[in-house]
Parts: C-alpha cells; sequence; structure tokens
C-alpha cells in the first residue's frame, strides 16, 4: 500500500532510495515540508535539535532540502 510505503521511509524504517520513483516522488513533498519547517524556526540550536530528531535514514535527505531552501531563501 502506498501510504504504508511512505510512512515507512518517513519513519525511518526503510531507505527512500530503496523505493519506486513514484514513492520518492511522493516522499518528496513530506521532506520539503519538515525541511520547511525546521528552516522556520527561530534559533540556530532549535534547528540543530529538530534536525537530530528526525530517523537516521531520513535525516541526509532532511538535511539536503534545508540547504536547497536556504540557498534559495538567501538570494
Amino acid at each position: 500500500m502506498p501510504s504504508q510505503l511512505i510512512d515507512d521511509v518517513m519513519s525511518g524504517k526503510t531507505k527512500l532510495t530503496d523505493q519506486s520513483g513514484p514513492i520518492q516522488s511522493a516522499c518528496s513533498l513530506y521532506i520539503y515540508q519538515d525541511a520547511y519547517k525546521i528552516l522556520k524556526l527561530p534559533t540556530k540550536e532549535e534547528r540543530r535539535l529538530a534536525l537530530d530528531r528526525v530517523p537516521e535514514l531520513l535525516r541526509p535527505h532532511i538535511e539536503e532540502e534545508v540547504k536547497r531552501l536556504w540557498l534559495i531563501g538567501r538570494k
């Protein structure tokens, strides 16, 4: 079931890269939303703590999206 596959990725139970293209694409919205929420936190320490709470298998993808959004926001 696609929703379960997405939940498994977002909860850190499975790797994003092990999923099919459509599931990865669906997860990208949630990754964007999580990264956006982290960037909106008021302090660097709060952002760091929020990233530390992201499941290990998902963290690199969230970090990458945070960096991408941060760079876009600087323009």
